[in-house]
C-alpha cells in the first residue's frame, strides 16, 4: 500500500468532495446527547472515534469543515454574536449548523462551550484534560498552523473555500485568544487552557459532568453514558501525527485549487486581451496605425485584474460572461482549456510530492458547471442537496 493510499483511509475527510450544504437552511433531525469540551489537543480525535463507536453518529470536530466548508460561515456568525455583539447565536442556530450532529469535540465548538452547555441542557458533559505543559507542546502545532501565511495567502487565489477556512482561523484567534501574531498567541495560551477549565466546572451541574481522562478505557465513558462496553478496543489516534497528515493533505490540494484558479484567471484575461487587442494594436479603428506597447501592457494588466474579479471572487461568471462576449472563444472551450490547465498543476504538485497524479486529482475533483440539475437526499443531514445549474445548494427536508 502506498502512502497516499494509507493516508486516503487513515483520514477520508480529506479526500471527499464538498458537501455544498448552506447550513442556514438546515434543522435538527438527531439529538445533541453529548458535549466533548475538552480543548483541542486533549485526545478530540480519539475522543470522536470513540463516541461515533458508541452510536453518536455524527460527533462534530475541526475537521469535519473540510466536507463542507460552508459551515465556516455560520462559525463565522457564531463568534461574531458572542465576541463582537453582532446578532444572536443559540439553540436554534446550533440545531442549524450541528443538527445532524448527536455529539461535538474540538473547536470551534469548544469556543462555545457555555453555549452549548445552556442550550442543550439535556447532553451529557465531558471534559478530558491534560497536563498543561505536554497540552502546550502539542498545542504549538496548532497556532503555528493558524498564523502559517502561505494558508492566509492562498486565501486570495482560492476565495470561494481557503477564504472561508482563513477567515474562520482568524477570528477564531482574533477572538477567543485576542491575539493576531503567533508570539501573542503562545503567551495567553497556558491562561486561555486553564480559564476554560474552571469556566466548564464552574457553569456545569455535576450531575452531569464526567471528567475523563485518557487510557481510562471504555468502563467510565460508558457508565456515564448509559451504552454498553463495545468487543473492540478503545480508539487511540496520535493527534499530532494525524494533524501533520491532514495539513499535508491540505496544503495540496490549497496548492492545486489556487494553480487552477490562476489558471482560470489567465484563460479568461487571455481571451479579453485576444478579442481587444484588435482595437489597440492594429489600429482597428479612426484609421490609428496601432498602439504603444505600454498602453496594450496596461491593458493586458487590466484584463488580468478584471479576470480576477470575474473568475475567483464570483467563481464561473468569468468563463461564461468570456464565452458569450469574445468572438471566437465558447464557453466549452474555456472550460477545457481551464481543466487542461488544472491537471498541468496536479501533475507540477504530483512531481514535487512523489504522489500519483490521480490521488490528488481526486481529492480536488469538483463537479463540473454543464452537469445537469439532480437532487440528492440525505435525510441524516435534515437537508437535501440539489445542483442548481452547477452549485450546490441545500434545503430543508
Amino acid at each position: 500500500m502506498s502512502a497516499v493510499e494509507d493516508i486516503r483511509i487513515r483520514h477520508p475527510e480529506m479526500y471527499v468532495e464538498d458537501r455544498g450544504i448552506d447550513r442556514h437552511k438546515c434543522r435538527r433531525v438527531v439529538p445533541m446527547e453529548v458535549l466533548n469540551l475538552g480543548m483541542s489537543r486533549t485526545g478530540t480525535a480519539s475522543m470522536k472515534a470513540a463516541l461515533q463507536i458508541l452510536g453518536y453518529n455524527d460527533c462534530y470536530h475541526f475537521f469535519n469543515i473540510y466536507e463542507n466548508v460552508q459551515d465556516c460561515d455560520m462559525w463565522i456568525e457564531a463568534y461574531k454574536a458572542k465576541f463582537q455583539g453582532k446578532g444572536k447565536f443559540g439553540r436554534a442556530e446550533f440545531d442549524k449548523l450541528l443538527g445532524h450532529c448527536m455529539a461535538v469535540t474540538d473547536a470551534p465548538c469548544t469556543s462555545f462551550a457555555p453555549e452549548l452547555i445552556e442550550a442543550y441542557p439535556e447532553a451529557k458533559v465531558i471534559l478530558v484534560e491534560r497536563d498543561i505543559e505536554s497540552w502546550y507542546k502539542s498545542w504549538q502545532l496548532v497556532i503555528d498552523s493558524s498564523f502559517d501565511q502561505t494558508f492566509h495567502v492562498a486565501a486570495w487565489f482560492d476565495p470561494t473555500w481557503m477564504a472561508r477556512l482563513s477567515a474562520l482561523v482568524r477570528i477564531w484567534m482574533n477572538e477567543e485568544f485576542k491575539s493576531s501574531t503567533l508570539h501573542e498567541a503562545e503567551k495567553v495560551s497556558r491562561d486561555k487552557y486553564r480559564a476554560h477549565y474552571a469556566e466548564i466546572r464552574r457553569v456545569t451541574p455535576k450531575e452531569r459532568l464526567l471528567e475523563y481522562e485518557l487510557g481510562s478505557g471504555w468502563e467510565p465513558l460508558c457508565k456515564f453514558l448509559g451504552k454498553p462496553v463495545p468487543d473492540v478496543p478503545f480508539p487511540r489516534i496520535n493527534e499530532a501525527s494525524a494533524l501533520k497528515e491532514k495539513m499535508g493533505v491540505l496544503g495540496r490540494k490549497v496548492i492545486i485549487r489556487s494553480l487552477r484558479n490562476l489558471a482560470g484567471v489567465l484563460v479568461v484575461g487571455g481571451a479579453i486581451a485576444l478579442g481587444v487587442s484588435r482595437y489597440l494594436i492594429l489600429g482597428v479603428t479612426k484609421g490609428t496605425t496601432g498602439e504603444s506597447p505600454t498602453k496594450s501592457t496596461v491593458f493586458l494588466l487590466s484584463s488580468l485584474v478584471l479576470a480576477y474579479m470575474w473568475e475567483l471572487r464570483r467563481p464561473n461568471i468569468g468563463l461564461a460572461v468570456t464565452a458569450s462576449a469574445v468572438p471566437g472563444i465558447t464557453r466549452s472551450s474555456s472550460t477545457i482549456a481551464l481543466s487542461a490547465a488544472s491537471r498541468v498543476a496536479a501533475g507540477i504538485v504530483d512531481r514535487s510530492t512523489g504522489e500519483l497524479e490521480e490521488d490528488i486529482d481526486d481529492a480536488v475533483r469538483e463537479p463540473s458547471p454543464d452537469v445537469a440539475d439532480v437532487a440528492v437526499v440525505e435525510p441524516s443531514l435534515g437537508c437535501s442537496e440539489e445542483l442548481d445549474g452547477g452549485k450546490v445548494m441545500a434545503v430543508s427536508s
